[in-house]
Formats: C-alpha cells, structure tokens, sequence
C-alpha cells in the first residue's frame, strides 16, 4: 500500500476513533445526569414518604381509619397540628429539613426540605375535604370550566349549555394530571375560558417568607417517576413561589403554577369553592388569576362544607345562566348572592356557618355576566361604496373620561352594516369612532346605563355619510398653492368632533385639478388656509355633499369692502332700538360670505333693514341683495330679496336644503307662495316653489291644497319642507326675547365676516 494511502487511512481510523470517544463520553454524562436526576427523585419520594407516615402515626389519635377527621372539630384539629408542628421543629433541628412554617389558618403545617422542595400536611376532615373528588371543565365555544362532581348537586357544566345558546360543555375527571394542566392552561392564551368552577379541594399553608399561601389540591399520585418529572417544579426558582407541593399523596398547585403556565385569557371567571380559596396572603391566588385577564374571581374566606360549596356553586352557575326582567344575564354578584339565599331552605346554609364559617367573596369585578350585553350597531348610509376603507374603533371611556384600548375594524368588515359591541360593564360610557385615514369622521358617545335590552342585546342605529371637501388655493395670478397649511374645525356637534381640528391632505378631483382634501360628514365647517405666496384666509361652509371651497387671491373678499362701505353710506351702519315689544334694527344687519353656485368663489349677502315708511317704530323693513365677483370685481347678483307677511310685516330668509342654497322670496300669510331661487350661470333663478292656497268662497274657507314645484303634495309633506325653509336663517327687523338668535349673535356673526373681509367691528348702539 503507498505511503499516501496509509497515513490517509490512519488519518481516517484516528479521527473516527475521537468521534467515538466523544459519543461515548457524552452518553456517559447524559447517563450519569439521568441517573443523578433519577436518584434525587427517588430521594425526595422516600423523605416525602418518611414524614407522611411519621405523621400519619401522630394524627392517628385524632382520625378515623381512613386518616379523616370524622368531624370539624376545632380543638382537635388545633393539637394535631401542633402535634405535627413540633414533629417538624425536630427534623429542623436535627438538620433532616431546612425549616417548617405553622399555619393556624389553615390547621396546615409546611415542611421545607434541604432540596428546596416542600412537603406540606392538610388535614382531612369529612364532609368538606374527604378526598380530591372529580372536577371539571366545561366550555363555552373556546370556554371551560372545572368544577368537583363528587359532592355537586348538578353539574354547572350541564346547567349552563342546557340555558345559553352556543354554550358547550367539557369535563375533565379527576385522573388529570399536572402535565394535562399545564397543557389544558396553556391552551387558554389569546382566548379562554369564559367561566371557571372548580369543586376540587384545596387550603392554605405558611411559605417560607411566613405569608399565606393557598394551593388547589389535585388526585394525582406522587411518585418517584412523578417527582423525577415535575422536579423543576417542586423546588423554588430564586427565592419565588414553588409551582408544586407535596400533600399526603398527592400534589397540589399554587399561584406560582398558574403566573408560569396558564395563558393569558380574555376576560371571564374563576370560581373555586374549595376551602380557604380567598383566604391567602393578599388574595395572590385570585389576583393572580386577574391579572391573567379574568374578570372575577371567587373564593371562600375559611373551611366550607362541601354539600354547601358545590350547591351555591351549582345555584350561581343557574343564575348566571338566566335572563333578568331587564332582557341581560345575571351579574355575579347578584347570582352569587341569590345562590346563598336559596341554600338557607336546604340547610346547608345554617350548617356551614355553625360549623365551619367560610364565606364566599368575589374579588374583581361583581358585575361580570357570563354573557355580555351586546349593543347592535348598524350604520346606515347612502352611500355605501365610499365607506369601504372607513376605519372603526370602539372603546370604554372610565370616569376619569381616558379610554381604553380600542377595539378597530373596517366598514368592509361589517356584515349588511351591521357589527355588535359586546358591553363589559354596564352602565358605562363607550365611544365608537369613524375614521378614514388620518381624519376623524364621526365620534358617538353611547351611555350604555341608558340602553334598553331584550334577550341580551340593545340596538341603535349610526348615520353615516362621507363627503369629500375639496379646498383649493391660489395665488395672485390663479396658480395652485401646493406649500399651504390647511386647517379644519367642525362648528357643530352634529358628529361628536366639535373643536377637532384636522388638516387636508393632496389630492386630485374627478377633472385632474389638484386640491386639498379632506373626508368629512355632513356638518359645518371653518377652513383656514396660510401659506407665505396666498397670506391667510377662513372661511366657513355648510357640507352636505361633495364640497369645492376656493381661496384665491383673485378673488379676494376684502374686494367687498367698498361695496359694503357704499351700504353703509346708504342704509348707515347697524342700529339698534328698544321698543315695547323687543327690540328693532336698522343699517347694514347682515354680512356672510356664500357659495351660492358652488363654483369656489364666494358671494356676499348683505342684509339692510330701514324704517317702516309708515312710521311703525316696533316693525322695521329688512331686504337681502346678493353681490359675487367676476374677474375679481364685485357686481350685484340679486337686488331686495324679502318674503311679505302682511300689509306692514315683511322678512328676509336664505337657506342651504341638500347641498343647494337658496335666496326665499314671495308670500307668506294665510296662503302661502314661495319662490326658493339659487344661483346658476351668473343669475338667480327659481329653484323650488312652496304653495299653499285656501279653498272655498268669501269668508268661508273647508279646506287647504299645497303644491311643491305645483306638484299637489300632503299637508305633512308640505309642513316638513316648510320647516325646513325655515330652519335657516330669518331676519324680520325685530329681535323679541323668545327668539334663539339675538341681538348679540347678530352682532358677532356680523363682525366675523367684516374680519374676512378686511373692515373693523361695529359696536351697534341700542
């Protein structure tokens, strides 16, 4: 063989060699691991088992032959636990074990071995902790709940699915392990258990730290095999809690166990009737429970019997499952209180009490139902398609007026524009929202304490439209503005967002024209644009629809100025006088700026009022002229618009009815005839015609026939468009003190828009 080849394969049995070696090696170290670990349990088993018969041989003066207090007597209870106790303090002091803890609460005596692990002594004691028993899980959709079927009287489990829709139910028996636990708990995070009873048995002992623990006690047998497994969890990790102990037998699990393994659940209940379940240190048990996201927790205060335990849970979980006279499920704390009461005819009541004195106690929230009230909430539109992309969000608003995290979804989400927002707690106040992008559209305060139930669910309806309101900026010479800052607030509550001040963003309009845009509902707005080529302007507009606003230097309404100077020179400046019925005005009353064509460009309405020219001092004569600029230069649109009322009674009206506005002239008296005229092509035309004529001859009238664009319509019909026409704004020379606009309104609505346009504030004299 060449020289090469065998230095290779040398090279190759040498490397192979070391390969093996190291195998070996490592399988040694796991081997001897495995087998220390399996030594270590084995060790901690026969302590365990040591300290379990010595102290079977000290209560055995105190038992029955099954090692059961045959009845709770407090005494006896008392000296075999201080029996056990100085049974302990000896193994302390001969260094058997590192300590033990005497806990009179719960006649519990806790021994702390050398290898961090605890064995601790409960008492057994007939009737309320004669042996694990079942317990159980029922479930509710993604739910369960556990309760011991052993001394039950009926099973929550079968109550609860046989009552509530859509409720199902789960059992685990009694052969769960602490493995199956951690995996059952494990499965809750993200969703959970709705409610949770647990019938099993449990009690309190003393920690190192000398704080009350309390621990739920399982039927699983320890084992040597068991030890070995759940090791990691019988010792402390840094001082903290231990997962596990060891009691008699079998295990049994703290809050420890539960903060390491249970998956963070979404609300819900926990309800354990097991002896001394709220009577740990703080409550950490139930706390522990609600800061893993249950909403309430019920435990007992001391020993319960446990025919009471299981009957007044068996009692709530009946409660909780039934409908109140409101149309809502039981609160906790009413079921809860109702299940008490109702074991005062059995007898279990008075026995528990005589006897043994445990009361239960929530901790949380009382007012927790097993199936939260539901507010449908549909959002009507009439324009569906532009909802698409529209945000939701909904939140709890506390006392305190913060919110909550909210919970969001989008229009496309809904189901026929509809989407239920379950109510935690009743009585509150929450907010649903509607936003696109970054703007708010709409916000509604619902006060749930209000509402009004059946079968669990109220109902309200949200109106929502979306309009886009373009804002357009140009320069001196009719160049878009791109660098202007656009600002806009609502001037109503019509949508909950009164004072919000929003910006626009860039966009391009349906003919290629850039704008800003903005995304709003139906309402009234003030628009404030600035940039360092435009200066700053404001403005307000009503929205009803698809909205165009336009600032632009070209037409400037600072341009209206001379025109309202020459009105003033004419009718003189805004007067006021007492009379003996209010008050009457004379001059320049009115100045609002109006996009009467929706062509981006505002007209002036110019409001003038003078004497009654027969000298009536309670009855002035108001007109509105209406001027727009063309090129820049105003001109005079419409001249003495007004509506006669009578021989001496006249006034002046102009209104926006969807999304058009309107100059109204005409007649009103007994017959009415009404011409709504708007702007269209540089002139005001008729829009809308309103006529209601009397019917019959002379002074004798049967009837009345009404007409809209004379068409006969009903008087309703009619009555509503009236109210409408006169639901914008009417000056008729006099202010009385019944009126809701007043004088001083006038005046600040008046110097408003001087400010626009570039004239000092009046101060009218009365």
């Amino acid at each position: 063989m060449p020289a090469s080849r065998r230095r290779a394969l040398i090279g190759v049995i040498v490397a192979s060699s070391a390969v093996v070696i190291c195998v070996v090696a490592i399988l040694v170290v796991l081997v001897g691991r495995n087998a220390s670990s399996r030594a270590l349990a084995e060790e901690r088993y026969q302590t365990c088992s040591r300290i379990e018969g010595d102290v079977d041989e000290i209560i055995a003066p105190y038992v029955n032959d099954e090692g059961v207090f045959a009845e709770y007597d407090a005494e006896a209870l008392d000296r075999a636990a201080c029996d056990v106790y100085a049974y302990a303090q000896g193994l302390r002091d001969a260094g058997t074990i590192r300590g033990c803890a005497l806990c009179e609460e719960g006649d519990s005596v806790s021994f702390f071995l050398n290898d961090g692990m605890t064995y601790v002594y409960f008492p057994k004691i007939d009737g309320y902790y004669a042996g694990g028993g079942d317990f159980t899980v029922t479930t509710f959709e993604n739910t369960s709940l556990i309760e011991g079927e052993k001394w039950a009287y009926r099973n929550p489990s079968d109550l609860i699915e046989g009552a509530v829709d859509g409720a199902h139910a789960q059992t685990y028996g009694n052969d769960t392990t602490v493995a199956d636990l951690k995996e059952i708990f494990a499965s809750w995070k993200g969703g959970g258990p709705r409610a949770v009873f647990w019938t099993g048995h449990g009690n309190v002992c003393a920690d190192e730290n000398g704080k009350l623990v309390f621990a739920l006690i399982l039927d699983e047998k320890k084992s040597p095999e068991k030890n070995q497994l759940y090791a990691a969890d019988l010792v402390s990790h840094n001082g903290e809690l231990k997962h596990l102990f060891c009691s008699d037998d079998t295990y049994a699990i703290s809050a420890s166990f539960v903060e390491d393994y249970m998956g963070d659940v979404d609300g819900g209940l926990f309800f354990a009737g097991s002896c001394l379940s709220a009577a740990d240190t703080d409550q950490r048990f139930g706390n522990t429970l609600r800061e893993k996201g249950f909403d309430a927790y019920v435990g007992t205060t001391g020993e319960v019997l446990v025919p009471y335990s299981n009957t007044v849970l068996s009692h709530t979980a009946e409660y909780l499952a039934t409908l109140t006279d409101q149309g809502l499920y039981t609160d906790l704390r009413t079921a809860l209180s109702d299940a008490e009461r109702r074991t005062l005819l059995d007898g279990s009541f008075v026995t528990n009490m005589l006897t043994y004195g445990g009361q239960f106690t929530i901790v949380g929230d009382g007012d927790f139902r097993l199936v939260d009230p539901v507010l449908s909430v549909h959002v009507s539109t009439s324009a569906a398609d532009r909802l698409d992309d529209v945000d939701i969000w909904c939140r709890m608003v506390g006392d305190d007026g913060v919110g909550g995290t909210p919970a969001r979804f989008t229009y496309a989400d809904l189901v026929n524009g509809t989407f239920d927002l379950p109510i935690k707690k009743l009585g509150s106040t929450y907010e649903i929202g509607f936003g696109k992008g970054a703007t708010t559209l709409k916000v509604v305060t619902v006060d749930t304490g209000a509402l009004t139930f059946s079968d669990n669910a109220a109902s309200m309806d949200v109106a929502l439209d979306v309009a886009n309101l373009d804002i357009v900026v140009e320069d001196e010479d009719g160049g878009f503005v791109p660098d202007a800052e656009i600002a806009v607030t609502p001037k109503d509550d019509e949508n909950g967002v009164l004072g919000l001040t929003q910006s626009a963003a860039l966009a391009k309009n349906a003919a290629g024209e850039q704008v800003y845009r903005i995304p709003v509902c139906p309402g009234s707005f003030s628009i404030a644009a600035s940039s360092d080529a435009f200066g700053e302007a404001e403005r307000t507009v009503e929205v009803s629809g698809d909205t165009t606003v336009r600032f632009s230097r070209r037409n400037d309404p600072s341009a209206y100025a001379d025109v309202v100077r020459q009105y003033e020179d004419t009718y003189g400046t805004f007067r006021v006088y007492d009379t003996a019925y209010g008050q009457t005005y004379t001059g320049v009353f009115l100045l609002d700026l109006v996009d009467f064509d929706q062509n981006g460009t505002d007209e002036l309405v110019i409001g003038y009022s003078v004497p009654h020219p027969q000298g009536i001092e309670y009855c002035a004569w108001p007109a509105l002229d209406v001027w727009e600029l063309r090129d820049g230069v105003p001109e005079r649109a419409y001249e003495g618009a007004m509506v006669q009322q009578s021989d001496i009674g006249r006034h002046c009206s102009y209104v926006s009815l969807d999304g058009t506005w309107y100059l109204v002239t005409g007649w009103e008296g007994s017959d009415v005839d009404l011409d709504l005229l708007s702007l269209r092509d540089g002139s005001f035309s008729t829009g809308m015609t309103l006529r209601a004529e009397e019917q019959g001859s002379g002074v004798y009238v049967y009837g009345m026939r009404y007409y809209l664009n004379d068409s006969e319509i009903g008087a309703d019909e009619f009555g509503r468009l009236l109210d409408e026409v006169h639901s914008g704004r009417t000056y008729s020379g006099s202010v009385y003190e019944s009126d809701s606009y007043s004088v001083q309104d006038m005046v600040d609505a008046l110097n408003a828009t001087r400010a626009e346009i570039g004239l000092d504030a009046v101060d009218p004299a009365s």
